[in-house]
C-alpha cells in the first residue's frame, strides 16, 4: 500500500515535470515561428546568411551610395 502511494506520487511528479517541459518546448517553437525560423538549422543558417548579404548591400544599411545597375 505504501509502495503504491509512493509510486502514484512519483508518477504525478513525472507528469507535472513532463507537462512543464512540453510547455517550455512549445514556447520555444512559438518564438522560433514568430522570429521566422523554420526549425531546420541548415535552412535557417542559409536564409540568415542570404539576408545579411542582401541587407549589407542596401543603401540604408551601408550609409553610402550603392553602385547603379548597368543598362
Amino acid at each position: 500500500m505504501i509502495t503504491e502511494i509512493k509510486q502514484t506520487e512519483a508518477q504525478e511528479r513525472y507528469r507535472k515535470a513532463a507537462d512543464k517541459y512540453q510547455e517550455t518546448i512549445d514556447k520555444i517553437y512559438i518564438a522560433w515561428d514568430r522570429a521566422g525560423f523554420s526549425g531546420d538549422p541548415i535552412h535557417d543558417l542559409y536564409v540568415t546568411a542570404w539576408e545579411m548579404a542582401v541587407y549589407s548591400r542596401s543603401p540604408e544599411m551601408r550609409g553610402s551610395n550603392p553602385p547603379r545597375p548597368r543598362r
